[in-house]
């Protein structure tokens, strides 16, 4: 859909792709991979502005969904919340500052234990703790070129039961989500 959503890109996108986020359930998890891009400033379009709405209210209904099924919730993204630290600036590299915190409040408040994002290209992990619990942040690299020295990336997460476990192998180039649940 490109850095900023735009009703071209926006329709190209769905043309090609389908719907710009989705959800799975499977064995207690719910996988929801919302759209980052729609923290940025759209074009000001009927189409980018309905878009975003209809996103952020099928956001809050999956999560709500996933709450009342007593699964555990895993979030995926392409930008993350910060690429650093919490109280960094606004950059091309985190969500924006109005919003960061009292997201990351949100997704904890609901149950959720990991984000799993991209964009920064480099590998990192954070975590993100307020007085109701953790926000693992997991940022993977790039499958193109990656800013930080190492080869594109190739991760595999699996997801078990009771903890959750990820792989790296640099030699692959691409980067896969895997749903094993066990």
């Amino acid at each position: 859909m490109g850095n900023n959503v735009t009703a071209a890109n926006l329709e190209r996108f769905t043309t090609l792709f389908g719907s710009a986020w989705s959800s799975v359930s499977k064995n207690g998890y719910r996988i929801i991979v919302m759209n980052s891009q729609f923290w940025y400033a759209t074009d000001g379009s009927t189409a980018a502005n309905s878009a975003k709405q209809a996103h952020d209210a099928w956001l809050d209904a999956e999560i709500a969904a996933a709450v009342a099924a007593g699964e555990k919730i895993i979030l995926c993204s392409h930008i993350p919340p910060f690429e650093n630290t919490v109280n960094e600036a606004n950059s091309y590299f985190n969500c924006p500052t109005e919003m960061r915190t009292t997201f990351m409040d949100k997704l904890i408040a609901n149950g959720v234990d990991y984000w799993l994002c991209g964009h920064t290209h480099t590998k990192t992990q954070h975590q993100y703790t307020n007085a109701n619990g953790t926000l693992n942040i997991w940022t993977a690299e790039a499958v193109c070129e990656n800013f930080d020295g190492t080869p594109p990336g190739f991760h595999i997460f699996e997801i078990f039961i009771s903890f959750f476990v990820a792989f790296k192998y640099p030699e692959c180039q691409i980067t896969v989500l895997k749903r094993l649940i066990r």
